[in-house]
């Protein structure tokens, strides 16, 4: 990544690790927050691909992962195999470098919302998605729970759907912020049938960092993100401010007294 890119995501992942080191409740960062109290899960095996992930809301550690039949549909392959590379932290990179590092941060950011939806573009080959010629549209909503006490995240569900070039065309004219996280921000409106023509192109060049940093207009681009991300990551990182100076200020009245 460029130095200036790299810089501003640290700032925020660094502000949001103090604040966690501080056990500050997640609701108090983000003020709609939803609180629940333990529930049961159960996923139908048919609808809409569904993952269901736990955590345990002091440590954050992964406490499991479930999904349905239709993840393995979409994904292409057995059940089994897609939980297996779940829980062994071995997930394809399924997105272009550019969509994939926009969707991280994305992620980061709306984690504590009670939901969330976005449209991405997923490569259509699982096992081997850098060598895929096809692309697909996958709507996809998550749906974050914090434990009763609000102090993290108890489990986050996520619904995957393929959706048709239509329903993503619609989606992009009347919210382009829920198409490709910023990728409207970053001046990238392209419709459907242009994302599966370019997504080739796309994967091996055009959205892969290493290459944008060799071309004028891809360092523009990852320019542009930087300032994004500065943008995104402020109010976290001035909480963060916030929170070092009292701490400075309490430290120097006990060296006083």
């Amino acid at each position: 990544l460029p130095g200036d890119l790299r810089s501003a995501i640290w700032a925020g992942l660094d502000a949001m690790s103090f604040l966690a080191s501080l056990a500050i409740p997640p609701s108090a960062i983000i003020p709609d927050a939803e609180i629940k109290s333990p529930v049961t899960f159960k996923i139908p095996d048919a609808g809409p691909g569904t993952i269901v992930m736990g955590w345990d809301p002091t440590t954050q550690v992964r406490t499991f992962v479930s999904a349905n039949q239709t993840c393995g549909l979409i994904a292409r392959v057995h059940l089994e195999e897609f939980l297996a590379r779940i829980a062994n932290n071995e997930l394809k990179m399924l997105q272009t470098e550019l969509e994939w590092l926009c969707t991280i941060i994305d992620d980061l950011i709306s984690a504590m919302k009670p939901a969330n939806t976005r449209y991405h573009r997923y490569s259509d080959d699982y096992r081997a998605p850098e060598s895929s010629g096809i692309c697909k549209l996958i709507k996809s909503t998550t749906v974050t729970r914090l434990d009763g006490q609000g102090r993290g995240v108890q489990s986050a569900t996520h619904q995957l759907e393929v959706v048709s070039d239509e329903e993503y065309d619609k989606a992009l004219a009347e919210t382009p912020e829920m198409c490709r996280p910023f990728s409207a921000m970053l001046g990238d409106v392209r419709t459907a049938a242009e994302l599966r023509r370019d997504w080739s192109q796309d994967l091996r060049k055009t959205g892969k960092i290493s290459e944008m940093r060799q071309t004028e207009e891809g360092r523009r681009t990852l320019a542009k993100l930087t300032d994004i991300i500065k943008v995104v990551f402020k109010p976290v990182i001035d909480m963060a401010d916030g929170a070092r100076m009292q701490a400075a200020q309490a430290q120097a009245a006990a060296a006083r007294s």
